[in-house]
Formats: structure tokens, C-alpha cells, sequence
């Protein structure tokens, strides 16, 4: 396609708003939409992005498309057939230039088996999150293209999830540290892309993962990393263990011979009706009767609380606290007394093992009770020479 005619095409649609577009950013669509593969693909990823700019304006919207059809007219007669894929696309949630929407449901599959698999033989404390647990844990088939599959993973478990992805066609990245997520004033909630994320190699299908760290009462901090005036800042969202089991599933749902934990539909559903994206209402319309909503009005009677604070202000807290805790150690109890115990994973799920008193090992007495011990044995002995020595005295 003619780079020019192209991009004065953009020019012309963008003509049509009252908004300004700097030139660099109209060039740079211009590059994205050329780097596709074919003139009718240039024409449905334009038209789709018409759609999201004019849905409210008819009029403007069917000027942009004649605008469009006449880019290359041997593609689409007329506008009409360019708003009815248009539309399919953006009913089934596909982007042109993405892979199609067969080929999305079979990369879907075969990926939850591979990374499921991986996660399960590494004993990953993790579940399937998401619209696409929703279909999976209700078996209600896939009908529309899926970005990516998100995963809610235990933080101290990441270095797990990247050797589980090492061999894959996924690219790991950790951007804890550094990443374009921000927070708007007011808001609980982080927006921008997964700080930790898997690309495809070779596609735009990615792994977004949330983390969370799990509390010995089974509560969860659900924890969001996000930058502000260029320093890395971690949101904490504690929910308590009634809202957990609301909103996560406790047995593993089983999916082409793997099995793992997802979010409950419920929570999904409620999720998707705050956002009310496009996709966001398919979603609902197709899940809505295979859902308990008496679930629903019972997970709002709990509360999430919300604690920001900077990264690194946090990792001088806990080194600060090492440093007291071996303080501790080296002036008084043995560094046997002051090791926290292990925590033991069962099934992806963290439970803190007690000790029962019957298998504790024998206690050495103290030096209190060995003195008192030492006094009763002389007492005892010097009795028991009285007693002879009566004895004799009396015999003689």
C-alpha cells in the first residue's frame, strides 16, 4: 500500500475530530499498519480503530469508512462490508493482524497444558485467573479471541515461574522495578500492562501474572507494583480469608489432562461489571445464568484494605529487622531458637505445621531443678546412714 495515500487517509479521518494529533504519533501508526501483512489486514485494523473513535458519531464514522474502502476499492466494494467485519471482529474481541480466532483457542490450549504442567511439577502456589477461568471452570466453550491468560502467582515463587518458562516460546520479564503503570490519585487500583509478563515470540499472545503473597490464616496481599516520580512504588490489597474462598476456587479443575486452581465466575463476573468494556459485556451476557449471585451479594460484605508505600523504603524495613533479629540471636537464644520454621506447600496452598507436645523431644532439666535433685539424694543418704547407725546402737 502507498505509504502517502495511507497516511493522508489518517489525516483526513482525524480531521473529522476536534482532537490534535502530533505528526509523530500519526507516523507511527503509519509504520504499524504498513508492517502488516496485506493490504486487506491494513484496511480491518484501520476500520476497527474508526470504529473505537467514532461509535458515537454515525455521521463521521461513515465518512471515515468511505475514506477507507478507497484506499483499495479491489478489497471491499463499499463501506458496508467494511463495518460488518468490523463488527465481527470487534464481537469477538479480535484484532486484525492478531493470529485468528481458531488458532488463539488452539494456542490457548496447548499453552495452559505446557506452563500448568511446568508450574504443578515446581509446586507453584498459583491459580488461572480471569474471563478465561470463567468459560474453563463453567465448560462453556470459547467463542472469542483471548489476548493472553492471566495467572495469579505467590511472589516468592517467581523465580520458579521463569524456570518454568525457560524452553517455551514465552519471553519472561520481571518489571517490578521498573515499569509504565501508574496509579490515578483516589484509585485502589494500578492501570497499564502486567509488571511481570510473558511475551509470545512470535505473536502479540502474552502471560500476565498478578502476584500475591499468602498469610498463614489463608488471607491474601494482593500486591501491584507501580512507579511514581520515577521511584518504584508497591500497592497491598489484604483480602481476608471469607473473601478468598469467595473468590478463588479451593479444588483444581481438570483441562486436557492437567489440573489447576481459578477464579470463581463469580468474582469474574463482578469484576466485568465495573469495567463494562466491550468485551467485558459479551463475556457477561454468556456467563451470567452460570453464575450464584447470592455469592456475589455475599463476597460485598467483605472489604479489601489498601496500603501503598515505596519499594525500597520496605527492603530497608525488613533489612533493618534482620539486622535486630540477629542482634537478638548473638546476645541471647542460640541461632537453633531464633530460625523461623519452615512452611510446608501442599497442593499449591501454603499450611504453617505446629509441633504436638507427645513427638517433642525430651527437654534437658534446668540448672535449677538439677541443684534441688542433687540436695534430696545427699538428705536421702544422710537418712539412711542415721537409720544404720540407730540399728546398730540398738542391737548392740
Amino acid at each position: 500500500m502507498n505509504r502517502e495515500l495511507l497516511k493522508e487517509t489518517i489525516k483526513k479521518i482525524l480531521a473529522l475530530s476536534s482532537k490534535q494529533v502530533e505528526e509523530e504519533r500519526i507516523d507511527r501508526l503509519v509504520n504499524e499498519l504498513l508492517a502488516l501483512e496485506d493490504n486487506k489486514t491494513i484496511i480491518d485494523s484501520l476500520a476497527y480503530r474508526v470504529i473505537a473513535l467514532y461509535e458515537n458519531d454515525n455521521s463521521k464514522l461513515l465518512e471515515s469508512l468511505v475514506l477507507i474502502q478507497n484506499l483499495d476499492p479491489s478489497i471491499y466494494s463499499n463501506w458496508q462490508d467494511i463495518l460488518k467485519e468490523a463488527e465481527i471482529n470487534k464481537a469477538t474481541n479480535h484484532r486484525p493482524g492478531d493470529i485468528g480466532v481458531k488458532e488463539n483457542h488452539e494456542l490457548i490450549d496447548r499453552t495452559l497444558v505446557e506452563v500448568c504442567n511446568k508450574l504443578n511439577a515446581l509446586r507453584v502456589d498459583y491459580y488461572v485467573v480471569g474471563a478465561l477461568s470463567s468459560f474453563i471452570g463453567t465448560n462453556t466453550p470459547l467463542f472469542r479471541y483471548h489476548g493472553d491468560i492471566d495467572f495469579m502467582v505467590a511472589e516468592e515463587d517467581l523465580d520458579k515461574v521463569r524456570a518454568a518458562l525457560q524452553g517455551t516460546d514465552y519471553v519472561f520479564e520481571d518489571n517490578r522495578l521498573n515499569n509504565s503503570k501508574t496509579r490515578l490519585p483516589g484509585s485502589n487500583h494500578t492501570s497499564g500492562e502486567h509488571e511481570v509478563i510473558a511475551n509470545h515470540k512470535d505473536n502479540e499472545f502474552h502471560l500476565g501474572f498478578f502476584l500475591f503473597k499468602r498469610n498463614p490464616d489463608n488471607s491474601l496481599d494482593i500486591r501491584e507494583y507501580y512507579m511514581e516520580n520515577g521511584e518504584p512504588q508497591v500497592l497491598i490489597r489484604h483480602m481476608p480469608r471469607e473473601l478468598v474462598e469467595l473468590e478463588y476456587t479451593n479444588k483444581t479443575t481438570e483441562y486436557h489432562g492437567t489440573r489447576f486452581r481459578t477464579s470463581t465466575p463469580e468474582s469474574v463476573i463482578a469484576k466485568k461489571e465495573s469495567t463494562r468494556h466491550g468485551k467485558d459485556l459479551l463475556d457477561i451476557e454468556v456467563l451470567k445464568d452460570k453464575v450464584d449471585h447470592s455469592k456475589m451479594e455475599q463476597a460485598r460484605q467483605y472489604k479489601t484494605t489498601v496500603t501503598t508505600h515505596p519499594v525500597f523504603e520496605q527492603r530497608k524495613q525488613s533489612q533493618d529487622n534482620s539486622e535486630l533479629s540477629g542482634m537478638v540471636t548473638e546476645s541471647g537464644s542460640s541461632k537453633a531458637n531464633a530460625t523461623i520454621a519452615p512452611v510446608q506447600k501442599e497442593m499449591g496452598a501454603q499450611k504453617t505445621l505446629g509441633v504436638h507436645p507427645a513427638t517433642k523431644p525430651p527437654q534437658a532439666p534446668s540448672g535449677f531443678i538439677t541443684a534441688a535433685a542433687s540436695v534430696l539424694i545427699i538428705l536421702l543418704i544422710m537418712t539412711i546412714v542415721l537409720l544404720i547407725l540407730t540399728a546398730v546402737i540398738t542391737f548392740i
